[in-house]
């Protein structure tokens, strides 16, 4: 019960506004909460861009402290090859990002904490309902102050819808 009061928060919520702007952008404005002893906010924002076949978007999440602010930056490119689904992608980004499941059990002052993180990713399907996806992110990560860490994330994947 411990580890789950510490490590895993009570309580979730998140929610988030997407918006089609003009001249092939996008935009997103939302927060994230979790709930431990004390309510963690965290917002985020990302601006995102159509141009031919590419998307490139940045996005952030900011989490106030009494005493800081933690500080996630993130840069995705995708270029598409056919389809929504069939795309070669590339991201590089820095601070800790709470989407990232690998971060749940790092020290709890994780604003504190730095980190840098470089990746690729290729989806590509058959016959619109079989998706493969392949990915691979590099991440050197402070996991205590003043300790940093390498770790190599490699992801294989299939989905197959209906």
């Amino acid at each position: 019960m411990l580890i789950t009061s510490v490590y895993f928060p009570n309580t979730e919520t998140g929610v988030s506004l997407y918006a089609n702007l003009p001249h092939s952008f996008e935009g997103e404005v939302g927060y994230r909460q979790l709930y431990f002893t004390d309510n963690i906010w965290m917002y985020t924002a990302s601006l995102g861009k159509y141009y031919q076949n590419f998307w490139f978007n940045l996005k952030t999440y900011l989490t106030p402290s009494n005493e800081n602010i933690s500080q996630s930056y993130a840069g995705t490119v995708r270029y598409y090859t056919k389809g929504t689904n069939d795309y070669l992608g590339f991201i590089i980004g820095t601070g800790l990002s709470p989407e990232e499941n690998r971060s749940n059990l790092l020290d709890m002052s994780i604003y504190k904490l730095k980190t840098f993180k470089v990746g690729a990713e290729y989806n590509l399907s058959i016959n619109q309902t079989n998706l493969f996806s392949l990915s691979s992110t590099y991440y050197n990560q402070e996991y205590k102050p003043g300790f940093k860490g390498n770790q190599l994330d490699v992801t294989l994947g299939y989905i197959k819808t209906f």
